[in-house]
């Protein structure tokens, strides 16, 4: 994972499935407010989610939670990509039900038996089908047809084992550096701050990080901040002085000119966004 990266929080459709050939790594490290399943069907590919790093080979299925920092990088891959918001479920189920079908989509890599590798293909295909037919239609009224093979799909993952381990990043200290900075993020305020605990010079420590993982390390920690901005935003009616004082910002107009950065909008505007939804 050495390409050049930069941070974006997607704004994504309800509901998407698409079958593609990745041929090069993501341009962008990001989140979105939506979960993502992929289903590597031929090739490899490497994956970055929240703090752990995983190899992701053909006939497994990846899950990224919604809201979590991803990026993938590989020679290339044929997979499903299934992205659906939270939304999308609770518009057709109860919350109870949300709750149960999304309850193990959590940061994982799954090994299906060959059985369940010939369902998950089928399921894909039929979203597939029907999801282009509504796009060729340009009509939302098959919607709940949509929903019930994607819950049939949910309780299937939730069947399958998760027997995948952590990918070994070639510097092992990456996965405790980004997990450090997961962890730690409001009592971090600069660079210095996280060089210090892995006991490295600012220069080199900012030098190593850059190569594993294709970004500056400031640009990282400030992401992450966002992110949970992001997620009180969602959750609290919170002013903003309080939300970048818990998000590690010394002041309310920095946290305001970093969150335009990393997101494209000001926090006001992400609100109305978000509320909009």
């Amino acid at each position: 994972m050495k390409c050049v990266a930069t941070f974006i929080r997607v704004k994504t459709k309800d509901f998407h499935i698409e079958k593609y050939h990745l041929k090069t790594p993501m341009a962008n490290m990001h989140f979105h407010h939506a979960y993502e399943l992929y289903f590597i069907l031929t090739g490899a590919r490497d994956y970055f989610i929240g703090d752990q790093f995983f190899k992701v080979e053909a006939g497994e299925l990846a899950i990224v939670p919604s809201d979590a920092l991803h990026r993938t990088a590989g020679k290339g891959a044929t997979r499903f990509l299934v992205y659906f918001t939270p939304e999308f479920l609770e518009h057709y189920f109860t919350k109870p039900i949300c709750d149960l079908l999304t309850s193990s989509l959590k940061p994982a890599v799954f090994h299906p038996s060959p059985e369940n590798r010939v369902r998950l293909t089928e399921l894909m295909s039929s979203l597939l089908r029907e999801y282009e037919q509504i796009q060729k239609e340009k009509t939302a009224e098959r919607g709940s047809e949509i929903a019930f093979l994607l819950s049939d799909l949910l309780r299937l993952i939730a069947k399958l084992p998760n027997a995948a381990e952590q990918n070994e990043n070639p510097d092992p200290r990456n996965a405790r550096i980004v997990k450090y900075i997961n962890e730690n993020y409001s009592e971090i305020t600069s660079v210095d701050d996280v060089a210090k605990q892995f006991f490295m010079s600012k220069y080199y420590f900012c030098k190593l990080f850059r190569k594993n993982m294709g970004i500056p390390l400031f640009t990282y920690i400030n992401t992450i901040k966002i992110q949970h901005a992001c997620s009180i935003m969602r959750g609290e009616k919170c002013n903003l002085t309080e939300i970048a004082t818990r998000c590690g910002f010394n002041t309310s107009s920095y946290f305001c000119k970093v969150f335009k950065s990393v997101m494209g909008i000001s926090p006001s505007e992400y609100r109305k966004w978000h509320t909009s939804l």
